[in-house]
């Protein structure tokens, strides 16, 4: 019974937010039925927004990774690269997007995760923008990420790891912004370089 009670919620919060229609998915929830994340309704929310549409590769990557982090544990990394004013800008968007699904949720007895942790976005933003120039020497900026940060680099390199998977579902969900498809891929292409690549 519990388990039906959580079914119908869902049901009812999907129908809500215009992803689910006389029992099948709208042209929306086709959209969030194509995500595997912690949350898909709000990683889906705010790609149908259009706040991502515009952002570049190393802007997009700030963002991305921000969804994808979880709190930090332990808070005495020292955070040099903080996120660029456009991130943070689209961050403060993505708040009123978590309000109103978390408001949602709290009103029919759910609770679903919902990250929004920047403390990685100015480093990922960083090794984006170094490795967008064909010239650069990954491992080089790689080192010169931990020159002045406490941060694990097992800890960055889960971070951006988890940062592609999302952003590889944003280049091949069907009927997403072309433009943010092709950024996402872009991205993926940036982050994944040496010692990010290797596993």
């Amino acid at each position: 019974d519990v388990y039906w009670q959580k079914f119908l919620a869902h049901k009812k919060i999907l129908e809500l937010t215009g992803n689910l229609k006389d029992d099948f998915p709208t042209d929306k929830g086709k959209i969030t039925m194509c995500l595997r994340c912690e949350n898909e309704l709000y990683i889906s929310e705010i790609i149908q927004s259009g706040i991502l549409d515009n952002l570049n590769p190393i802007e997009l990557s700030g963002v991305v990774c921000a969804l994808t982090s979880e709190e930090m544990r332990n808070k005495d990394g020292i955070i040099t690269h903080a996120p660029s004013s456009n991130v943070r800008k689209v961050l403060s968007r993505i708040k009123d997007i978590k309000r109103k699904i978390f408001i949602l949720e709290r009103d029919n007895n759910l609770e679903n995760e919902m990250n929004l942790h920047s403390h990685f976005s100015g480093l990922i933003e960083k090794w984006v923008g170094d490795n967008l120039n064909p010239d650069n020497d990954s491992i080089k900026s790689w080192n010169d990420l931990f020159s002045d940060t406490e941060f694990s680099e097992g800890d960055v390199v889960r971070a951006f790891k988890r940062t592609i998977d999302l952003l590889r579902q944003f280049s091949l969900i069907d009927n997403i912004d072309e433009g943010l498809a092709q950024c996402s891929k872009e991205a993926i292409k940036a982050i994944n370089n040496e010692p990010v690549n290797i596993d």
